[in-house]
């Protein structure tokens, strides 16, 4: 991730993503879980949202409601936003929340 210049970074994985698959996902997950810069982890997870794989949206939103996961909690509130900005991601948010309302009414209510 270093040789990609900063000012694009956000474009040039976004567009991997979006013209990628499971792979590319699974590397900037990776690359998420390894990071100790919390404004890389704050970009990664801006980014991850930009699949146009509706399993891969379903399993990030999925990691708000697991507990250990690996994201931070100050950072939950920027998954959803992530994948709801993401044209294809509006319907893969909607079709994640019918599926698991319940999950995250659980979370709601436990804090």
């Amino acid at each position: 991730m270093e040789s990609v210049d900063p000012d694009v970074k956000s474009v040039v994985f976004c567009n991997g993503l979006r013209y990628g698959g499971e792979e590319e996902w699974n590397f900037l997950w990776g690359q998420y879980l390894k990071s100790e810069v919390s404004t890389e982890q704050v970009l990664i997870l801006g980014i991850l949202g930009c699949t146009n794989t509706e399993s891969l949206a379903h399993r990030y939103l999925n990691l708000t409601i697991t507990e250990d996961a690996g994201i931070r909690t100050q950072d939950i509130a920027l998954v959803a936003p992530s994948v709801y900005n993401n044209p294809a991601g509006v319907d893969f948010a909607i079709n994640y929340l019918f599926s698991h309302y319940s999950g995250h009414c659980k979370l709601v209510s436990s804090e």
